[in-house]
This record gives C-alpha cells, sequence and structure tokens, in this order.
C-alpha cells in the first residue's frame, strides 16, 4: 500500500489532503481509477473508451509491487464486496467476457500438457459453468491472469483497521463525494468494466460454500 497516492492543495499552503486508495479487482477498482483520472484535473473519459490499461496508467499507480504495508496519509480508503459476489463478478468478467483463461501461452501448453487435458475442450466447458470452472480451480490458478482477479481482498488490502474510509460496492456514491471533497473537483462516477454481467450464473450450494472458505479470511477480516 499504497497503490494510488495523491496530495491535493486547494491554493492554501496549510491545506493539503494526501488520498491513498488501496486497489482491489473486482471491487470498482476500474471506476475508481477514473475518478482519480478526474481528480487530478484530466477531465472525464468517454465512457466508451474500453482502453481499462490507460485508465490504470493515467492514475498513476505506485511503481512497487511489494507485499501490502500500512502507510500514513490523511484519507486512506478501499472499496469492498461480499466475497461470493466478487467471486461471480470476476468469473463473467474475466473468464467469460476477457477470456483469461486463453491468454497465456504458457497456461496452454504447459499446465495443460501436464495434466493430460484437451485445453479447447476444457474452455468450452467452463466458458458455460463455473461449477466446472471450481472444480478445476486450482489447475487454473497456475494462470497468472487468474491470480491477478481472484486473490482475496485480504491479500490486496491487509486489515481494515488501517483505513479511515471504506465503502461497500453499494456506497460508490459516497466514495464519489469524497474523492470530490478531497480533490476540490466535481467528479462523475463511472461503471466500467461490467462486460459479462449479463451472464446467466447457477451456482451450487456447495461451490457457495467452497467460495466462502477459500475467502474465509475476507469474512474474519470483515471485508463482506
Amino acid at each position: 500500500m499504497p497503490y494510488f497516492k495523491k496530495t491535493y492543495n486547494h491554493g492554501i499552503p496549510w491545506d493539503t489532503d494526501t488520498l491513498v486508495y488501496q486497489l482491489c479487482p473486482k471491487n470498482a477498482c476500474t471506476s475508481v481509477a477514473h475518478m482519480l483520472i478526474q481528480a487530478d484535473g484530466n477531465g472525464y473519459i468517454n465512457d466508451t473508451h474500453k482502453d481499462y490499461e490507460t485508465i490504470h496508467a493515467l492514475s498513476k499507480p505506485t511503481s512497487t509491487r511489494e507485499a501490502w504495508t500500512h502507510c500514513q496519509a490523511d484519507v486512506i480508503f478501499a472499496i469492498k464486496r461480499d466475497p461470493v459476489e466478487r467471486f461471480v463478478s470476476a468469473y463473467r468478467n474475466r473468464i467469460l467476457y476477457h477470456n483469461d483463461l486463453a491468454k497465456k501461452d504458457y497456461f496452454r501448453k504447459v499446465i495443460f500438457r501436464k495434466k493430460a487435458i484437451d485445453p479447447e475442450n476444457i474452455y468450452i466447458r467452463t466458458n458455460k459453468d463455473i461449477n466446472e470452472f471450481i472444480e478445476n480451480f486450482d489447475m487454473y490458478w497456475n494462470n497468472l491472469w487468474v491470480q491477478g482477479h481472484f486473490k482475496s481482498q485480504t491479500v490486496f488490502m491487509g486489515h481494515p483497521k488501517y483505513y479511515t474510509h471504506i465503502f461497500d460496492m453499494s456506497e460508490l456514491d459516497e466514495a464519489r463525494k469524497l474523492i470530490s471533497k478531497v480533490s476540490g473537483k466535481d467528479i462523475v462516477l463511472p461503471y466500467l468494466q461490467t462486460g459479462g454481467n449479463d451472464a446467466k450464473i447457477d451456482l451450487s450450494k456447495d461451490n457457495i460454500k467452497w467460495i466462502k472458505n477459500r475467502y474465509k479470511d475476507d469474512y474474519e477480516n470483515g471485508w463482506c
């Protein structure tokens, strides 16, 4: 921590606010990044813009890739999400919409060869059924795209006690108001990275329990 660290001066030397946002994939991170772009005075990117990597780059994330650590700032905020809802969202957006399982040649050529599984066949099955995705999850974990979006909120954000503000996904407008207040700019809340949201998901009761168990650290730490 931090992923994004900003210092906003409203023209008065002693009126300086430092704002830190800790990113967590599938917790509206692209939408928050977009709002930080606006807070920096770069204006609103048209909502048809699909270059999400550019949005994150414009938000000026820190260059460090070290493990999460606490830092001092006037405002430190994060977005939390129910772990089951977050897992389903990640599956819809990253597996169905972005087809992350097909992105890594190493994953296709090495992991599947070792497991003696036909990749084309398992892609077709997985793209249709979240329950089969869960059944093969330990194998899919070798894909860095999967790791990057399915790690627990605790891994990304540490413990809630280090934050001055935590917003639920239903409270994104409150996060917008906070960013607007600290930066002194009018902020528009965009809704980005929603691809796949209309996909019907039939999650079994056993796999709901599986998700809750896998992300038990999030429940224990209050990231839900």
